[in-house]
């Protein structure tokens, strides 16, 4: 009888915490915010790479007085940022690959987290995107599925980030380089792969 009663008050205590969150749990809402760091850390990384070639591009002239022509990224038609290849491609031609592979599978996690809002749907992506040395720590229940979230957590949102970081370092040196004039731009290779144009000096 007593232990019927003490079921049932323990039942509606979680049903009204339920309600009182509208559902969303403590793990929930930690998930929620590791997913939002690392999209937007993966969002601010994209940004980066544009503008440090837009940096470098910005204070060159090319053309004759009253003439004068400056370079811009290529963007699609009615888009005002460049394309991911695009940029890659840039820097690639710059002396930096920034398409690597973490780097795509960090930017297809993203994905993931934006457009299915982290939902494993397949077999296929959840062994693509399963942490197996998380999940090796674990109980059975407690690992990733089919139909499940894919798991994050703070030491793989820390670690992925930090994987772009260090991309970020990497094409630094031949940006800054270029910006301060100690090297010269491959201005012709970067227009003949369709990565730049030439627009009118302001």
């Amino acid at each position: 009888m007593a232990s019927t009663a003490f079921c049932s008050a323990a039942s509606r205590s979680a049903g009204m915490f339920h309600h009182s969150v509208s559902g969303l749990w403590p793990a929930e809402y930690l998930w929620m915010l590791e997913a939002a760091a690392l999209k937007d850390g993966v969002t601010a990384f994209e940004v980066y790479m544009e503008s440090a070639l837009q940096e470098t591009f910005e204070h060159l002239r090319f053309g004759p007085e009253g003439q004068r022509m400056r370079l811009r990224l290529k963007t699609n038609k009615n888009q005002e940022s460049p394309p991911w290849s695009l940029l890659a491609c840039a820097h690639k031609i710059l002396g930096t690959t920034v398409d690597t592979n973490g780097v795509e599978e960090i930017r297809a996690l993203r994905h993931l987290l934006t457009h299915q809002r982290g939902e494993l749907r397949h077999e296929q992506s959840w062994r693509r995107f399963r942490d197996e040395s998380l999940e090796a720590t674990m109980q059975d229940y407690e690992r990733s599925y089919v139909g499940g979230k894919v798991m994050l957590g703070e030491a793989r949102v820390l670690r992925l980030l930090d994987e772009l970081g260090a991309v970020v370092r990497e094409a630094d040196r031949p940006v800054w380089a270029l910006r301060w004039n100690k090297g010269t731009l491959p201005a012709e290779e970067l227009y003949r792969a369709k990565c730049v144009e030439l627009v009118p000096a302001d």
